[in-house]
């Protein structure tokens, strides 16, 4: 008896290498979920930041926009070139104008916060993936030792359908 409970020197082999398995699918799944934190944090910072350029550009075609208009009314006050009818196609294009940097900056706003919750929900999921996964690697250890059971349980089947056999001819000759 003391014989059949000694590991054979494959089954230990089998047996190390199936937990040296184990062990790198872990390790692989915990460096994956740390480089999906870092990568979802990277982005949001990026997005804070293009936030900000756009913020900052369009603050400069505001700018610019205002001193246009402010010397294009003074020139057509100075003028008395321009008709009444000219003078209100200027205010009414300085107030679209205005009214579309207004709008596109409003846009502008809306979508990357709407990007912004978008990537503090899937760093969260992220996070929560990463706390439940000690769980998912303790239920990988069982099916290991399964597998030594699976191939004694297929030998048996093999042995009992050859004496199956083995009592079918033993039938058709007589």
């Amino acid at each position: 008896m003391a014989t059949s409970k000694k590991k054979k020197p494959g089954d230990m082999l089998y047996d190390m290498f199936s937990r040296s398995m184990e062990v790198m699918a872990d390790l692989t799944q915990a460096t994956a979920a740390a480089s999906m934190d870092k990568s979802l944090a990277s982005a949001r910072h990026l997005v804070k930041f293009q936030k900000t350029c756009t913020k900052a550009g369009l603050s400069l075609v505001r700018k610019v926009q205002d001193y246009t208009e402010k010397t294009l009314r003074e020139a057509v006050k100075k003028g008395d070139w321009m008709p009444e009818e000219g003078k209100d196609v200027v205010d009414d294009w300085s107030k679209m104008m205005r009214s579309g940097i207004d709008e596109f900056s409003r846009v502008i706003d809306k979508s990357f916060d709407l990007l912004l919750k978008f990537l503090e929900r899937a760093q969260k999921k992220a996070q929560t993936k990463t706390k439940r996964s000690p769980k998912k690697t303790a239920a990988k250890k069982s099916p290991a030792k399964k597998k030594t059971t699976a191939k004694k349980k297929s030998s048996a089947k093999k042995k009992t359908t050859a004496k199956k056999k083995t009592a079918a001819k033993k039938k058709s000759s007589s």
